[in-house]
């Protein structure tokens, strides 16, 4: 026996006190205090995985057979490092910012970059940029489109009608569905966007004929457009968010013509149903109400009639179809007054231009003469004369608005006739008087019908700028002031420009350097998108190719250019419209 009292063979013996006897004991060393299993083991003398960390210190004691651990016993299969519930082996980014979906491999969209451009998924506008591309810090190539039409044929966006307001564009699309890389996000109707596709606001849903939309414009902040589906003007206020009262329906049943934005207010035709077509004003800094809008005058017993507006010198003037009279207005009923009615034997509705001008322009058509006419008005009946009998402008365009064709430059009134003295086109201006309403330019090509659309003058740091050429055939670019005419031939370049814009010196258009590129059937020479600093001599680099649109893709012209906050915003087609497309100057 032992000095105990107990034998060796007994199961009584317990050396390292661990309640289990040595003779069953297969940790017989265990530290005092520690609790064992029923085989006297504590939890630091067992290593259940079999990856050399012992259980005690094992924050992963389920390791699978043969995996490297770390100092805790954790093998990649049992870890998760970034918390994104994807285990370390299989994470393809295992550094993922907390809170981040991410894919089955354990990727965000901010640890992602799919095209391969060098700007991740999450803040890469352009998903989508073909490899090697240089792109800007949205991931976009310079320039791209923003804003994609699922359907192109001859669709999507109205060309005359994309508009810039403080930090917004405002477009009409119809006939098409707004689309990022084919996925359709709505339908038709008037949109607001920051310029991003990540921004964009269909301020109202409109019908689905061709022509559903009209933009007319901004007066403090309210911007006014057309229903056309159901001759509708409708009212968004732009400080406010889109809402079930905002846009706010302003008219129905308007008459024919344009409408104005005259001393912060808005003047459209409409017809209450007594007397033909009215003149209405609607007051932008009072609310909608039964006395607003207000008739503004009664001046057609048409209810077809047709009205046009000009803005000249703190007055508004407006012309009446088929009566062809001469309104003047301050903006009141009582300052509203007939000024003439010289123009009643001639056909065709006035034609009204001169904003920024001294005085009033109008374009009449004489049955006697059956000549094209360009009159001026300084708001009087004797004020009203004739300058010229032989400005033949074509009927579908006269000197419309839309077409750009004329502009005011130091109180001079400058324009593009469609056929100056010896039948040709020409660049003209007019001081007001009969002597001073001259040809300045005589281009030496013949007259084309309708090619009023296909020009535009542009006044850059007060030069003016024209662009020079019949459609459907290589032109020039010129400058008209008190030096020579320059050409945008010089230096080899033979280009046909069709629009433009000036921000600063520096013009942006488009240009074609040969007539393939009007053919958008087959491939050749497409449309080119350039940029010219006019401080800047003339040289292999300016001006500068921006961006080419072959034929059969983007398709024909460069229409609608627009500036906004350091952007340029443009639509490369006027047949085939199918994206906005913007370039950062």
């Amino acid at each position: 026996v032992s000095l105990a009292g107990c034998t060796d063979s007994s199961n009584q013996i317990d050396l390292d006190n661990d309640g289990i006897p040595d003779v069953d004991d297969l940790c017989p060393d265990t530290d005092a205090q520690l609790t064992v299993d029923l085989n006297g083991c504590a939890d630091n003398q067992l290593d259940d995985d079999g990856d050399l960390v012992m259980n005690d210190v094992d924050l992963c004691p389920l390791t699978p057979a043969g995996g490297a651990v770390d100092a805790d016993g954790c093998s990649q299969t049992q870890l998760d490092d970034d918390g994104d519930l994807v285990m370390n082996d299989v994470d393809l980014c295992p550094l993922t910012p907390a809170g981040e979906a991410v894919d089955a491999d354990g990727c965000s969209q901010s640890q992602l970059d799919d095209d391969g451009d060098g700007i991740m998924n999450d803040v890469d506008l352009c998903l989508m940029t073909p490899l090697g591309e240089i792109v800007n810090l949205e991931g976009c190539e310079n320039p791209h489109a923003f804003l994609q039409f699922a359907d192109s044929n001859n669709a999507g966006p109205d060309h005359y009608n994309l508009r810039a307001h403080n930090n917004s564009l405002y477009w009409c699309a119809h006939n098409s569905v707004p689309s990022q890389n084919s996925i359709p996000i709505a339908s038709h109707g008037i949109w607001m966007s920051d310029g991003t596709f990540g921004d964009m606001h269909l301020i109202k849903q409109l019908g689905q004929n061709n022509d559903n939309c009209y933009i007319y414009g901004f007066a403090n902040d309210f911007f006014f457009f057309e229903d056309n589906s159901n001759h509708e003007i409708w009212m968004f206020d732009t400080n406010n968010p889109i809402s079930s009262t905002n846009p706010i329906q302003v008219s129905n049943s308007i008459c024919h013509g344009n409408t104005q934005i005259f001393d912060g207010n808005f003047y459209f035709h409409y017809d209450d149903g007594t007397n033909g077509c009215e003149v209405w004003k609607f007051n932008t800094s009072q609310t909608m109400s039964s006395t607003n809008p207000s008739l503004l005058k009664e001046m057609s017993l048409d209810s077809d009639a047709n009205f046009d507006f000009e803005v000249v010198d703190a007055n508004l003037f407006i012309s009446t179809y088929p009566e062809r009279e001469l309104w003047i207005s301050d903006g009141s009923t009582a300052g509203t007054t007939l000024v003439t009615t010289k123009f009643v034997d001639g056909k065709y509705s006035l034609s009204l231009r001169g904003q920024d001008c001294a005085y009033l322009y109008i374009n009449f058509y004489n049955t006697t003469t059956s000549l094209m006419e360009l009159w001026v008005s300084d708001g009087t009946d004797a004020g009203t004369i004739k300058l010229n009998s032989n400005l033949w402008i074509p009927t579908s365009s006269y000197l419309d608005k839309r077409n750009d064709g004329t502009i005011c430059l130091n109180d001079e009134f400058w324009f593009i006739n469609n056929e100056d003295n010896n039948g040709n086109f020409g660049i003209w201006k007019s001081d007001g008087t009969v002597s001073g309403t001259n040809v300045v330019v005589e281009l030496s090509w013949p007259r084309l019908a309708g090619v009023l659309d296909e020009k535009i003058l542009v006044n850059s740091d007060g030069t003016l700028w024209m662009l020079k050429g019949p459609s459907y055939s290589p032109t020039q670019l010129l400058t008209v002031d008190s030096h020579p005419i320059h050409v945008f031939e010089e230096a080899g370049i033979n280009t046909a420009p069709y629009r433009l814009t000036s921000v600063g010196s520096v013009l942006y258009g488009n240009m074609c350097v040969d007539s393939s590129c009007l053919d958008n059937t087959t491939a050749g020479t497409g449309f080119q998108f350039y940029k010219y600093d006019i401080s800047l001599p003339m040289s292999s680099s300016n001006p500068e190719l921006i961006k080419e649109f072959t034929p059969g893709q983007e398709g024909t012209p460069i229409d609608k250019i627009v500036h906004l906050n350091g952007k340029i915003y443009f639509m490369p087609s006027l047949y085939a419209p199918n994206a906005w497309w913007v370039y950062e100057i």
